[in-house]
């Protein structure tokens, strides 16, 4: 731990511009500040390369994982093959999943437009019945799922055509 002025000094830098460089990410942060050791600061505009804002020597940040309303498999659960994260917290790295069900198979193309015929229809498990888990994110596993009916508003009427582990940057 560190006075916020001392660790502006250590990276080089004005305390001002590094206040204001993170002033969007640490609410409240003033000058008078201590800083917790391995903080991560920006210390460079976000328009320059990635390399360019990692301080020299700390190691690279976990990526920015975006699970909320995404269907993962996760590892280690055995009870459901698919889950829908309805609550995802970064800072934690910890999920709030329900369990999905098969219900049947696709019959007509979705009013999307994307075709499922034959492929096995998934939606979530009623409330009733429950399941609902808190799992660490770190054994998610996002899902090539396409939301067929597109009701984010309201994902327990959704239906999904899971195609499979998506691709690295996969985003519907």
């Amino acid at each position: 731990d560190a006075p916020f002025k001392k660790t502006a000094e250590g990276l080089g830098m004005d305390p001002k511009e590094l206040r204001a460089l993170n002033a969007d990410r640490i609410k409240g942060l003033q000058l008078s500040a201590w800083v917790k050791k391995d903080t991560w600061l920006q210390i460079k505009p976000l328009d320059e390369p990635e390399e360019a804002i990692l301080a020299a020597g700390l190691p690279k940040p976990p990526p920015l994982l975006h699970l909320v309303n995404r269907v993962v498999a996760i590892d280690g659960e055995d009870d459901y093959s698919y889950w829908y994260v309805l609550t995802y917290l970064p800072d934690l790295q910890w999920c709030r999943v329900a369990p999905l069900e098969q219900r049947g198979v696709f019959a007509k193309p979705a009013p999307c437009g994307h075709v499922a015929d034959g492929r096995p229809r998934w939606m979530l498990v009623p409330e009733e019945i429950g399941g609902e888990v808190d799992v660490g994110a770190g054994r998610c596993h996002i899902m090539e799922a396409i939301e067929m009916v597109k009701t984010r508003a309201n994902a327990d009427t959704e239906e999904w055509d899971i195609v499979g582990r998506a691709p690295p940057g996969w985003v519907e």
